[in-house]
């Protein structure tokens, strides 16, 4: 997500009938790399010249809508359905309308998915209703929202699952210099689902 090298594949000549490539999900040291999403870039070379396809170069993320958001108390679950492949940010508190204005305000009280990416398609998040401290019932208190925030990811990107015990920030910043490391412009506001959650 921060336009860096991960891992380089080697070189193949293309074949009429089509060409595979495969990652193991490990960087260029071996590695497995964190939970995340990654782009591809594909660099073509002929006698005729070179073209570059990187859906990653440029892109801005922009917000999306879901649909079928539902959560079961009996079940634990939050469940909803993406149009594509997004990063995902999700919080669980109250909030009521403020008659004056009009927006919802109240306190966040969970967060439940912290701008994680997910594929398209439904989705099932497993939350049990406890606040952050285990202590309380979220779904019980007057006002219960769930503010739900997504932006979209690059084309094809390809999202690993397998190594939760190292984050993607702490990855970047032992691989690369931190002034290496630039946070993209969003499109739009961004921070629209922290509205009144104070």
């Amino acid at each position: 997500r921060d336009q860096f090298v991960v891992r380089s594949l080697p070189s193949q000549e293309l074949r009429g009938d089509g060409t595979t490539f495969s990652w193991d999900g490990k960087d260029d040291t071996g590695d497995v790399v964190p939970d995340e999403a990654y782009s591809v870039r594909l660099k073509l070379g002929s006698a005729e010249g070179e073209a570059v396809y990187d859906p990653g170069k440029g892109f801005v993320p922009a917000a999306k809508a879901l649909s079928e958001i539902i959560y079961s108390r009996q079940d634990g679950v939050l469940s909803y359905r993406l149009e594509r492949a997004s990063r995902v940010h999700i919080q669980a508190g109250q909030a009521k309308t403020d008659p004056k204005g009009g927006e919802p305000q109240g306190p966040g009280l969970r967060t439940l998915v912290d701008r994680q990416p997910r594929t398209a398609g439904a989705v099932i998040e497993k939350w049990g209703g406890f606040d952050e401290s285990g202590q309380i019932y979220v779904p019980d208190l007057p006002d219960f929202a769930v503010a739900v925030f997504t932006t979209s990811l690059p084309e094809n990107s390809m999202i690993t699952v397998g190594n939760r015990g190292r984050a993607f920030p702490e990855y970047a910043l032992e691989r690369r210099p931190r002034a290496a490391t630039q946070p993209r412009t969003m499109a739009g506001d961004e921070h629209r689902h922290h509205r009144g959650l104070n």
